[in-house]
């Protein structure tokens, strides 16, 4: 979408949205002035910066960021537009907007309105209606016209001129279909069906037939959570800090209640307090884990409701909180939060998973320190990709804007860790020792620790070399790997304790070094 400017306006930055693939840098989406330079999904950042006239602004993707963009924008489009939406990741909304029309005068004052909503929101957006979902997907992002809207009895005419791809079919199939000289739908719709179906089978066909309507498929709109709030108006300017406890302390029952009933938890808690003087004091919470225990959550904001500044009186207090999903709940034991059983007998502990409750009351103490010491200040390891042992991991906030999780797994390939045999103990710096080798490269036969007071242990085996050399793609930056590659060695002693060793390459080559240890 395109911005008009005055004359003498400045022209808004060239935006790209970057991620890191392997050893290099690619490009996710850019702006409008991106694609009109021949700026493509997943060519390389310097590539797209020879491209472009001006000096882009480069952004680093965040998926987790979008989808809950995605959602929200979701929810909002239920509430005024559909009663079944569902995202399509990743910058896609589905709607099933059957019989929706009459409320708004007709299908295209329908989408006429809803893409106006969502550029006053600051974005750009390309609409179309068809009888099938996967018709309306590739007129949507394949089609010519900004809107489209067909009939059942145009369908086929009006996506014949569009690419194998608007079908949403695997890139392999799309390029088979492309070395035949197969590139647009028309061109499939022409051949027999017997001969695709022998040579592409069901990747092909059932795309094709639900973009053609035979086949059904419909909108799968997930239970998406709406923000919760509740507020209380007050009688008048209240400066009692006792007061305004005792009203927080009334909202967060109200709001433990509310998530209890969803069979739900918040991570983040927002305090709003609207003083006599007009202006909005704000404090958010986050949560190490998902909760709905009103006394934990009234614990960790009573401390905070001591620090505000009330002014003149404060005449309105809201708090509101984003629940987990059902459909993320039911994705994760970490993030669902069923009802507890209940008791047979008066007096006994209902039962719980001793795993789960050990989880609670450690996110618990995260949450407690992180208000004493400061949300930065509570840690966890974190592994990276990395063969470099002395970069390896690194100690990251346990609280964070982001909600994650202190157990939350990541499964992007390019942060976790490489699978590799490694010490339980690491020492650092590594400590200098004598060893024997058999062979300039090895087996190694003898160990002796750096003090000498052990005597030499007589190696019984002997594994290795493994090379390990530092990041070179980094060499540009505070990268202390940039040193001569080592070699390490696995080797177990007599007593059965293996060891951990290394000598460096090019660097003298005989001084070797004690990195670590397997408990």
């Amino acid at each position: 979408m395109r911005r008009r400017h005055r004359l003498g306006e400045r022209a808004p930055p060239i935006l790209l949205v970057q991620r890191r693939q392997g050893q290099q840098l690619i490009v996710v989406t850019g702006c409008g002035r991106t694609d009109a330079a021949g700026v493509t999904a997943g060519m390389s950042v310097p590539h797209a910066r020879a491209l472009l006239p001006g000096e882009p602004l480069v952004e680093p993707f965040e998926p987790e960021r979008e989808r809950r963009t995605l959602e929200r924008m979701a929810v909002w489009t239920r509430r005024f537009f559909a009663p079944l939406v569902s995202p399509d990741p990743p910058d896609g909304l589905l709607l099933d907007v059957t019989g929706c029309e009459r409320l708004f005068g007709g299908e295209e004052p329908l989408v006429r309105r809803l893409l106006a909503a969502i550029a006053a929101r600051g974005f750009g957006a390309r609409a179309a209606i068809a009888p099938t979902r996967g018709g309306a997907w590739g007129l949507a992002r394949f089609g010519p016209e900004r809107i489209a809207i067909v009939g059942p009895t145009e369908l086929a005419a009006a996506i014949a001129p569009l690419p194998v791809a608007a079908l949403r079919v695997e890139p392999e199939v799309a390029a088979a279909l492309e070395q035949v000289a197969v590139v647009r739908i028309g061109d499939l719709l022409a051949l027999p069906r017997r001969s695709l179906v022998d040579r592409f089978g069901k990747a092909l066909m059932r795309p094709l037939d639900r973009a053609l309507g035979r086949a059904f498929e419909g909108v799968d709109a997930p239970t998406l959570a709406e923000p919760i709030t509740v507020e209380r108006e007050l009688a008048g300017p209240v400066l009692q800090p006792e007061v305004i406890t005792i009203v927080v302390g009334e909202l967060v029952e109200e709001l433990a209640a509310r998530l209890r009933r969803m069979e739900s938890g918040a991570r983040r808690v927002t305090l709003h307090a609207w003083r006599s003087d007009g202006e909005r004091l704000t404090e958010e919470l986050f949560l190490a884990r998902p909760s709905r225990e009103a006394r934990h959550i009234r614990k960790l904001l009573e401390p905070r409701l001591e620090r505000l500044h009330l002014g003149w009186g404060v005449e309105r207090i809201g708090l509101r909180a984003e629940p987990l999903a059902p459909a993320e709940s039911s994705t994760s034991a970490e993030r669902r939060l069923p009802h507890p059983q209940a008791a047979l007998f008066t007096g006994a502990e209902p039962s719980s998973d001793a795993a789960t409750t050990l989880d609670i009351r450690l996110a618990a103490l995260v949450d407690e320190l992180g208000e004493r010491l400061g949300p930065t200040a509570v840690r966890r390891i974190e592994s990276l990709a990395t063969w470099v042992p002395e970069r390896a991991y690194e100690a990251r906030p346990v609280l964070s804007a982001a909600g994650s999780s202190p157990n939350a797994e990541t499964t992007d390939a390019e942060t976790t860790w490489p699978v590799a045999d490694r010490p339980s103990i690491v020492y650092g710096p590594p400590e200098s020792v004598e060893v024997a080798l058999l062979a300039p490269d090895g087996p190694v036969i003898a160990l002796t620790l750096g003090d000498g007071r052990e005597g030499s242990k007589r190696i019984i085996t002997s594994v290795g070399p493994e090379r390990i050399t530092a990041r070179w793609w980094l060499a540009g930056s505070d990268e202390p790997g940039r040193r001569p590659p080592r070699d390490y060695w696995k080797l177990q002693d007599e007593a059965g304790v293996w060891w951990w060793v290394f000598r460096q390459v090019g660097a003298g080559g005989s001084r070797f070094f004690l990195h670590g240890r397997w408990a």
